[in-house]
C-alpha cells in the first residue's frame, strides 16, 4: 500500500463523519487507476445525502449493487485477512468504507489500532468464546473510539463490569441479548448517560431486572430503544410506559412481546410517549388472540404519539373491524410510512381504508400477504387520498382485473418502486402498467413469481412509457434466452 493511499485512510479515519475527505480520496483513486472504488464511495456518498422516498435513491442503490456485484468480494477479503474479521449479516460498507466488523474479541485486542487507523469503521459487534477474560478487552484503549457496540451473551458478568467501568467516550449505540448480568451490568454503568440507541433483545420472556434499566436516570439521552421478543406482555408495557425514558424516546421497538390487546392499551393510553416518530408494534398477535378492533379503536382515538411517523403493525391478525377502526384516526397526519403486513385487510377492510383522509401523508405502504383480492385492490385504486412513493402489494391473491385497475388509478401517480411478487399477475397487468399515464414515475418493479411471460419480460425491456424505470427484480425465476437478452440491455447483466 502506497504512502499516499495511507495517509488519505489515515485522515478520513481520523474524521470519519467528513464527506469532502472520502470524496478527495475518490479522485485520487480516479487518478491512481481504481474508478470502480472511487464511483462506489461516490454512490454511497450521495445515497447517504438523500431521503429514501427519493427516487433517485433507487437508480443509486442499482449501481452500487452492480459495483458490489463485481468488487466486494475482493474488497472485503482484503479486509479480512488483514483485519481476521468474521463474515457480516449486516451492511459492511457505508459511504464507501467499511463501517461494520464482526471480531472475535481477541482478534479485535490484537487487530484494534491497525482497523482504526486505516478505516473509518466505528461499528464493531464482539463475539466472545467461552471462559475468556475480559480484562485485556476492557484495557484496549480503541474501545473508547467504538461508537456503535454489540456483543454476544457469552461475556461473563465480571468480565462486563470491566468493560463497562472504563470510558467508553464515543459510544452512543449499544445492541446485545437481554440477559440479566448484561441488563444488570448496563443499568449501573455511569457511562451510559452518553448513549442515544439502546437495544436488549431475545430473552423471550419478561424479565423483572430490565425494571432498574427502565428507571435509570443515566439514560436520559436514550432517544431509540428495541426491546424485541422478550415477552413483554401487557405487564412489561405499562411498566414501560411508566418509564421516565419513555418521554425522550423517539423510537421504540417492541416487536414479538406478545402484547395482545391489553398491551396496546397500556401503550395508547400513555401520556409520556410524546416524541415519538417511529414505533414498531409487529408480532404481538397471533392467531388465536389477534390485536382485536378495540384495541385499534383506541389507537385511532389516542393522541398518545402526535408526531409518528412510521408505524409497524404487520403480523397482528387484525381483521376487516379493526381497520375500519384505524380508518377513523384523526392524529395520524404525520404519518409517512405505514407496515400492515401479514394482515387479513379483507375487502371490507381495505374499503374503509381507503377513504381515511391521513393516507394523504403515506409515502410507503406495505400491504403484503394481506389476501387482498381484486375486489380489494380496486377499493385500494379509488382512493382519493393515496399518494405514496412505494407501494408494496406482494404475496396477495389478487390478478389482472384488480392490477389493471391499480394501472389507470392516480394512486399510481407519484409511485417509484412497486412490488408485486407472487401474486396472479400476468402480461395483462405488465401491459397496462407500461401503458398508462399513470406510472411515468416508476423506477423498481418486482415481479417475482408471478405469471408474467417472455411476451411481458420483453415488453419491460422495450417500454418507452416508463423513462425511470431502471430497477427489475425477477431472482430466482427462469428466463428465456431471447428475454434475458432485452433485459440486459435495457436493466444491465448484473441483473439477471
Amino acid at each position: 500500500m502506497s504512502s499516499e493511499r495511507i495517509a488519505f485512510l489515515d485522515a478520513i479515519s481520523r474524521d470519519p463523519d467528513a464527506d469532502d475527505l472520502r470524496l478527495i480520496y475518490a479522485d485520487w483513486l480516479d487518478d491512481n487507476g481504481d474508478e470502480a472504488r472511487a464511483e462506489f464511495i461516490r454512490v454511497q456518498c450521495e445515497i447517504a445525502q438523500l431521503d429514501s422516498t427519493n427516487p433517485r435513491v433507487i437508480q443509486l442503490r442499482r449501481r452500487e449493487q452492480d459495483l458490489l456485484a463485481s468488487n466486494e468480494q475482493r474488497w472485503l477479503d482484503e479486509l479480512r485477512s488483514r483485519f481476521n474479521l468474521l463474515p457480516s449479516s449486516g451492511a459492511n460498507f457505508h459511504r464507501g468504507f467499511l463501517e461494520r466488523i464482526v471480531v472475535w474479541s481477541d482478534d479485535f485486542i490484537n487487530k484494534a489500532k491497525v482497523i482504526f487507523e486505516r478505516t473509518p469503521c466505528r461499528k464493531v459487534e464482539i463475539l466472545f468464546k467461552k471462559g475468556i477474560d475480559l480484562t485485556p478487552l476492557a484495557s484496549c484503549p480503541e474501545l473508547s473510539q467504538v461508537q456503535q457496540l454489540g456483543f454476544s451473551q457469552g461475556a461473563d458478568e465480571q468480565g462486563l463490569r470491566a468493560l463497562f467501568s472504563k470510558d467508553l467516550t464515543d459510544l452512543r449505540v449499544l445492541s446485545t441479548r437481554a440477559w440479566p448480568h448484561i441488563t444488570q451490568a448496563i443499568a449501573q454503568w455511569l457511562g451510559a448517560s452518553r448513549l442515544t440507541h439502546l437495544s436488549l433483545c431475545h430473552a423471550n420472556y419478561w424479565i423483572p431486572w430490565l425494571n432498574p434499566l427502565l428507571n435509570n436516570p443515566s439514560l436520559a439521552n436514550l432517544r431509540s430503544l428495541h426491546l424485541e421478543r422478550n415477552g413483554l406482555e401487557a405487564a412489561g408495557a405499562r411498566a414501560l410506559m411508566e418509564s421516565p425514558l419513555i418521554s425522550n424516546l423517539t423510537e421504540l421497538g417492541l416487536s414479538g412481546n406478545n402484547l395482545a390487546t391489553d398491551g396496546m392499551d397500556a401503550l395508547v393510553l400513555s401520556t409520556s410517549a410524546t416524541q415519538l416518530k417511529r414505533l414498531d408494534l409487529s408480532l404481538n398477535g397471533h392467531a388465536g388472540e389477534g390485536i382485536e378492533a378495540e384495541a385499534m379503536r383506541s389507537l385511532a382515538r389516542s393522541t398518545a404519539f402526535p408526531q409518528l411517523e412510521s408505524l409497524d403493525l404487520s403480523q397482528n391478525f387484525i381483521d376487516s373491524q379493526g381497520f375500519r377502526q384505524l380508518a377513523k384516526a384523526k392524529h395520524f397526519s404525520n404519518l409517512r410510512e405505514l407496515i400492515l403486513e401479514s394482515n387479513n385487510v379483507s375487502d371490507e377492510g381495505m374499503e374503509a381504508l381507503s377513504k381515511a383522509s391521513w393516507l394523504s401523508s403515506i409515502r410507503s405502504l406495505v400491504l403484503a400477504d394481506c389476501l387482498l383480492d381484486d375486489e380489494a385492490l380496486m377499493h385500494l385504486s379509488a382512493s382519493p387520498h393515496l399518494r405514496p412513493c412505494r407501494l408494496d402489494l406482494g404475496s396477495n391473491l389478487f390478478g389482472d382485473e384488480g392490477m389493471v385497475g391499480l394501472a389507470d388509478s392516480p394512486v399510481m401517480d407519484h409511485v417509484h418502486e412497486l412490488n408485486l411478487d407472487q401474486t396472479a399477475i400476468s402480461d395483462e397487468s405488465v401491459h397496462a402498467l407500461t401503458k398508462s399515464d399513470h406510472t411515468r414515475n416508476l423506477c423498481s418493479l418486482s415481479i417475482q413469481s408471478t405469471g408474467v411471460s417472455e411476451e411481458g419480460l420483453l415488453q419491460l425491456a422495450e417500454v418507452q412509457n416508463l423513462p425511470g424505470l431502471c430497477e427489475l427484480k425477477l431472482s430466482g425465476d427462469p428466463i428465456t434466452d431471447r428475454a434475458r437478452e432485452g433485459l440486459c440491455a435495457r436493466f444491465g447483466a448484473n441483473q439477471f
